[in-house]
């Protein structure tokens, strides 16, 4: 019976290995509108490409350049830099989104390499890849003691193990999660540090994200091997991109954030983008369960002072303290004399 279940194991472990590199799918065109904001996978016009053989490096992009003309294809993720010009991302059909999502990460990036043979040659190439969703971790797999023998990145990331095939041989390697800067170039304990929720609605809606349901498809548990990360809630507010100065609507993440600090309600930072928002951090496992309210004061605006815009871009002259609700789409104010809700960080 053990012999049993030990080899149902060794196949589940080799499938999820096979599945590392099947052929990705992608849309392809070239264009404005059609391809760009008003694109519908089902148009005549849009074509269909996908990976050949080993997909490794492969990764579907949105990218539009200067003039406005937008690019659906596939190319190599080292090419691709997150951006408010392109989005890249790793999963069947995901190159489907009417632009590259605002405002872009463009600080969380991860290593991608190769070391295979006898003595784990790598590429040799520094392969550096820009992750464009709060979802990605980096990751990195290492057999023993070794340095990482591949290092590449993936949603939903759970540290673990798995059987890696060098040579026509099997050997049992250690896989790793991390969520830092190139942080799988280096050996990280494959053990589970702590388990956080993520999702990204800049990318997939706020549906399911905003108001967590565990049920919906684009809501990740996922894995870090790395104890100094925590937990995270990134809600930011409806503003203009500074680089496009296109308008972006209101956005909610949950993810893991190395070193992670509280940010009060203001101008943050996070993966590169600065916006209007806030920041809430834990440090225990799936503690980022925050939902729905955003608690704000604000003073009375006098006249002639500027007036605070807010949710539907409403003007605020006469204020009180209020709850400020993230509805499926935006944010809305709600006035209310209640008592506000608890903003504070799960312990």
């Amino acid at each position: 019976m053990k012999n049993t279940i030990e080899g149902v194991v060794f196949y589940l472990i080799i499938f999820q290995t096979i599945q590392m590199y099947e052929c990705l799918h992608c849309y392809a065109c070239n264009g404005k509108d059609e391809c760009g904001i008003s694109f519908s996978s089902n148009s005549s016009t849009i074509e269909r490409v996908e990976s050949k053989g080993d997909d490794f490096l492969d990764v579907c992009t949105i990218s539009v350049n200067s003039e406005g003309i937008t690019t659906r294809g596939l190319i190599l993720s080292p090419m691709c830099r997150s951006s408010a010009n392109q989005f890249c991302c790793k999963e069947d059909w995901c190159n489907s989104l009417p632009a590259p999502p605002l405002p872009a990460l463009t600080s969380r990036t991860c290593r991608i390499d190769r070391c295979l043979g006898t003595n784990n040659k790598c590429d040799g190439i520094s392969n550096i890849a820009t992750l464009s969703s709060a979802t990605e971790s980096c990751t990195g797999t290492s057999v023993e003691s070794e340095q990482p023998v591949m290092m590449t990145y993936k949603k939903k990331c759970t540290p673990g193990q798995y059987v890696a095939t060098q040579d026509g041989s099997s050997t049992l390697a250690q896989y790793f999660c991390c969520n830092s800067p190139e942080c799988n170039q280096q050996r990280v304990p494959s053990k589970v540090a702590i388990q956080c929720y993520t999702c990204d609605s800049r990318v997939t809606g706020l549906t399911g994200c905003s108001t967590l349901n565990l049920s919906s498809p684009h809501v990740y548990e996922s894995g870090s091997s790395d104890s100094t990360e925590a937990c995270a809630t990134v809600i930011g507010f409806k503003g203009i991109d500074s680089f496009t100065n296109v308008t972006y609507p209101a956005f909610f993440i949950r993810t893991f954030i190395q070193h992670c600090n509280n940010q009060s309600l203001g101008n943050i930072s996070y993966g590169g983008a600065t916006f209007q928002g806030r920041i809430n951090c834990c440090w225990k496992n799936h503690c980022n369960i925050e939902n729905l309210y955003v608690t704000i004061s604000l003073s009375v605006a006098t006249e002639g002072l500027p007036s605070k815009i807010i949710g539907n871009d409403l003007p605020v002259f006469i204020v009180y303290q209020f709850r400020r609700k993230i509805s499926q789409y935006m944010y809305r104010p709600l006035l209310s004399d209640a008592p506000l809700p608890s903003t504070e960080p799960a312990e």
